[in-house]
Order: structure tokens, then sequence, then C-alpha cells
């Protein structure tokens, strides 16, 4: 929720969903206490639908490395024209680091995903390290953010 409140901060309107109830309730109690407008919904990532030309910018920020069957054609078709996805999750490095060495993305893996569906510039892509929104530490990342053309 605290991505989408600052989005909301900012001037968005955002609609963040989450399978994390409780996550879902605490965002919405901050926003009332802010004043500002959150649609919200508990889902998951592969139960939303994501709509067709609906949205101007997609975050995708710690929620994996888009392992769901045909995501970024389903990402592609909720975009609008020039509208933005930006991912940041961990790096395959970080897992291994962590002594969990299936987690995390492969190095390109995302960006490639998305070259391969076609229909999206890369306007930025980094695997470097970062503080990483879990834990607060120093970690390998992945960046990216991509417009549908």
């Amino acid at each position: 929720g605290r991505n989408a409140l600052a989005l909301a901060r900012e001037g968005w309107e955002v609609t963040g969903f989450d399978l994390a109830d409780k996550a879902v309730a605490y965002a919405v109690a901050e926003a009332k206490k802010e004043g500002l407008e959150l649609n919200t919904k508990i889902e998951s990532f592969e139960t939303f639908d994501y709509g067709t030309a609906q949205w101007d910018l997609i975050t995708w920020l710690y929620g994996g490395c888009l392992g769901i069957d045909d995501i970024a054609g389903t990402l592609k078709k909720a975009l609008k024209p020039g509208g933005l996805f930006v991912f940041e999750f961990f790096h395959r490095e970080a897992g291994i680091g962590m002594g969990r060495p299936e987690f995390g993305c492969e190095a390109d893996a995302v960006k490639e995903l998305f070259l391969k569906e076609g229909g999206f510039e890369v306007l930025l892509y980094e695997e470097k390290e970062g503080t990483a929104d879990y834990g607060m530490d120093t970690q390998k990342l992945i960046y990216m953010v991509l417009s549908k053309q």
C-alpha cells in the first residue's frame, strides 16, 4: 500500500490490489487519514482484471519475476498507448546471497519477456545494487521502465 499511497499523494488516480487483506485495509485506513482517494481490491496478480487500454501506469514492485502465463501480453493490452510499466525486484544473485538460489529474477529474463512480446520501448533497464523494498538492505536488484508503443 505504501507505493499506492505515494502515487495518490502525487495526484495519480490509483487502483491497488493485494492478496493480503490486512495490507489492503492498512492502505485504505492510511488513505482515509490523509484524505486521499484510493481504489483497492483483494486479488492476486493472476486473477486481477487488467482491462484493455485502461492504465497510464502499471507498477510491479516486489511482486516476483512475472511468472504468469502471457503476462507481457496482458500488460500490453492493459496499458494505454504511451503508458508506462515500472518493475523492481530482486536479481537472482540477491537470492543466492540470501541462501535461496531459486529466488529472484535471472539476468535479462524480465526484459526479454517484454521484448519477445513486442510493442514496448525499454526506457530503463538496470541490474545493480540498491536498497531493497523488503528488509531495507543492499541487494542486487532489477529496475525496468517500459513504454507501450
